[in-house]
């Protein structure tokens, strides 16, 4: 695998999940979820998780999409 660094790390093609989209979908339920608040605060998941590392983020969102099912 390439060694990306910064922002080509997060935005390439080795680090997408291709899901299906629609109502009820894992796209739909994710989005949802990261677009609710965190712990009850004002600051939305999504926010949030921007202020972890890569690795931290990758380890969410890899979580958050097995909670709504997906498989890898």
């Amino acid at each position: 695998m390439a060694s990306y660094r910064g922002i080509e790390r997060i935005h390439n093609i080795n680090n997408m999940v291709k899901l299906p989209h629609g109502k009820g979908s894992i796209h739909a339920k994710v989005t949802g979820y990261c677009n609710s608040k965190w712990d009850k605060s004002s600051i939305h998941i999504r926010d949030h998780v921007n202020t972890f590392s890569y690795e931290e983020q990758y380890k969410f969102g890899i979580n958050v999409l097995k909670m709504f099912g997906w498989k890898q």
